[in-house]
């Protein structure tokens, strides 16, 4: 308040004594204003155009690993009892990819903050899937294991395998038979919430040597855990996440 009396007083007195000199006065403050808003908007456009080339720069670091975090949304997002989507462990699954992929390829991104950051990941890979006409990595609501399993012979019969889905009982783990060419495969098929643990590998070791085949494998919709991805290293199980179906059994021919 003082400071604008004495700019009043100092106005009044130039105003008496010398008019034209407040007049000069108020535009040189007002030129200066002018270069300060000028000065002002070029930082702000500057500060846009980077956070810009460093949401591309995120962008296309997804488009470079776009399938594995495709895989990954379908195994980590699931809907609950109450028919709500749980978001958890994509939430955690895109932390971990700005955490160990962003910050390694793109890492002047990182000055975004974790939050943006995980929110730019997850948009860039929904963006993504709403574009894919592929909707390989979706099942159907409601789908029953036996419907899960008759979904993977198709999906094997579509590649060229002559497959089908065993008899419910007495199929020593085996829940699609496939053969091309003389090759024969076998696969167990489990719809689960919950990641696969070794017991399914066992099974399958065991209808591998039963149904005497060169090939065998455990298809799922979630993942593998530690233990059942170290018995199928030894075993030479392949642990299939059902998106990957299509190109294994593709390569599976083409190795004949």
């Amino acid at each position: 308040m003082p400071a604008l009396l004495i700019v009043l007083v100092v106005g009044l007195i130039l105003w008496d004594k010398a008019p034209w000199l407040l007049v000069l006065v108020v535009l040189l403050i007002a030129f200066c204003m002018w270069l300060f808003q000028i000065d002002e908007n070029n930082k702000r456009r500057a500060l846009s155009d980077r956070i810009a080339a460093q949401r591309e720069a995120v962008r296309a670091c997804v488009a470079r690993h776009i399938k594995v975090l495709l895989r990954k949304y379908s195994q980590s997002v699931y809907r609950d009892d109450y028919g709500n989507y749980v978001f958890d462990k994509w939430w955690a699954e895109c932390d971990y990819f700005v955490s160990t992929v962003v910050s390694r390829e793109c890492p002047e991104a990182m000055t975004l903050g974790a939050d943006s950051l995980r929110e730019e990941v997850s948009d860039a890979v929904l963006s993504d899937m709403g574009e894919d006409e592929d909707t390989s990595l979706e099942l159907p609501e409601g789908m029953s294991p036996i419907e899960f399993e008759h979904y993977c012979a198709r999906i094997l019969r579509e590649a060229g395998w002559d497959a089908r889905v065993t008899r419910s009982s007495g199929d020593q783990g085996v829940d699609v038979l496939a053969e091309f060419d003389g090759k024969r495969a076998v696969f167990q098929c489990k719809l689960y919430s919950t990641p696969v643990g070794n017991a399914a590998v066992q099974e399958i070791i065991a209808g591998r040597e039963y149904e005497k085949a060169e090939i065998a494998g455990v298809i799922s919709n979630n993942t593998f855990t530690s233990s059942a991805r170290q018995l199928a290293e030894v075993s030479g199980i392949h642990l299939v996440h059902f998106s990957e179906l299509s190109d294994l059994a593709r390569a599976l021919v083409s190795a004949r």
